[in-house]
């Protein structure tokens, strides 16, 4: 009850901002991974066709 009356009340509106932030925050290095993989894989398989006679 004294939180209440002291207002350090965390709102809705507070956790959703918070978890926006968040989710950019992952989002980010995590597409980047992808990018970074799908070009190794991609090199990868130009590697193996150039190899074939």
């Amino acid at each position: 009850m004294a939180e209440a009356l002291k207002g350090d009340l965390v709102t809705k509106a507070d956790l959703r901002a918070e978890l926006a932030e968040t989710r950019a925050g992952i989002v980010r290095p995590v597409a980047g991974l992808i990018g970074f993989q799908t070009l190794a894989v991609i090199g990868a398989v130009v590697a193996l066709a150039r190899s074939l006679p």
